[in-house]
């Protein structure tokens, strides 16, 4: 995990057809990649397939709520993210600690400790927690993947997918919430 502080940002998404902006904010979640590169994708795509599969099929419903003036906020500490997340009428999507790997994405380093003896002991503790975080992924994935084969129905990438997002949804509980994320706010 980078210790480099990136510069935060704030970003509002309009206008933009709801479709597309809740189709961008779902892909958003589950993708590394910015905004920006997120919209760019996603204008290039069919927001009918994606409705059709990821709310009809999946019946993913988070989804339907996304459809209004987006405010996206990254490279931000998980901290930050829940004091946003922590109102009543609050709707949005944060980066899935699920379906994406956050070994790579750095943490917060708080200025009351820059500088000083702490942070040192700081990164530490913070590369400690992201080493295990790293090393117990593969594992686990081989544990799920014994313990659940996949359906003949099913297709490998798919499956892949699935089993890797499940050995994400244990080893998430190892990250600070000094982790970098994005969220995405309607």
């Amino acid at each position: 995990m980078s210790t480099d502080q990136p510069t935060r940002r704030v970003i509002a998404l309009a206008p933009m057809p709801p479709e597309k902006s809740a189709y961008a904010l779902a892909r958003y979640s589950r993708s590394p990649d910015s905004i920006e590169s997120s919209l760019r994708w996603v204008h290039g795509h069919s927001s009918e397939k994606f409705w059709d599969q990821f709310y009809f099929d999946y019946g993913h419903a988070s989804i339907a709520d996304l459809g209004h003036v987006i405010i996206c906020f990254e490279d931000i500490s998980e901290l930050a993210a829940i004091r946003l997340e922590d109102e009543p009428l609050w709707d949005g999507q944060a980066k899935s600690s699920r379906y994406q790997n956050f070994a790579s994405g750095g943490w917060f380093v708080p200025d009351s400790i820059r500088g000083s003896e702490t942070e040192g002991t700081y990164h530490g503790i913070l590369r400690s927690l992201a080493e295990i975080y790293r090393l117990l992924h593969q594992p686990l994935t081989q544990f799920i993947s014994e313990r659940e084969p996949r359906p003949e129905s099913m297709k490998p990438a798919d499956y892949q997918r699935t089993i890797a997002a499940r050995a994400f949804d244990v080893t998430r509980y190892l990250l600070p919430l000094a982790a970098r994320t994005n969220v995405g706010q309607v």
